[in-house]
């Protein structure tokens, strides 16, 4: 679940789930923040609609305005203590490196304690906007994050 990210490695992590049997359902909307998915109530809709054993978060690339920034650390525990009363695994999936200041979201996401993927040290190729990545750059999240997941077979959102 998450932003526009997120909608990018959809169908990677889907046909990776499919080849195992694994049911992967996926809720990404482009130009989504952290405070959306909580305050609006998207995050716990999902949980108890999928009923998932691991939700996989692509969020902090829109999070930048000062206001949200400084809440995102607060905002990941919440959902944090939301999967863990319910026995899921939350695994984060930090933004990539940007053409702009990531630091305090990659900082947040670090001292949270959430379980994380940091993509930062591979080169993830980009579109021309040099935010959203290509089809290969998708692909090879993808199985960054699928090495991270494949110790067992687990419902995924």
């Amino acid at each position: 679940m998450g932003d526009s990210l997120a909608v990018g490695l959809r169908e990677h992590v889907k046909k990776r789930c499919t080849l195992v049997g694994i049911r992967f359902t996926s809720d990404a909307r482009g130009g989504t923040t952290l405070r959306q998915w909580l305050g609006i109530g998207w995050f716990d809709s999902a949980l108890s609609r999928e009923k998932p054993d691991i939700i996989v978060v692509s969020l902090g690339t829109n999070d930048g305005i000062p206001r949200d920034r400084k809440l995102f650390g607060e905002r990941i525990k919440k959902m944090m203590e939301m999967s863990q009363t319910r026995s899921i695994r939350l695994v984060w999936l930090m933004p990539p490196n940007m053409p702009f200041k990531m630091d305090p979201i990659w900082e947040a996401i670090e001292n949270s304690g959430v379980e994380f993927l940091d993509p930062r040290c591979i080169d993830l190729p980009r579109w021309k906007d040099r935010i959203h990545m290509t089809l290969k750059a998708n692909e090879l999240w993808s199985q960054m994050l699928w090495e991270l997941l494949a110790a067992k077979k687990q419902r995924c959102v």
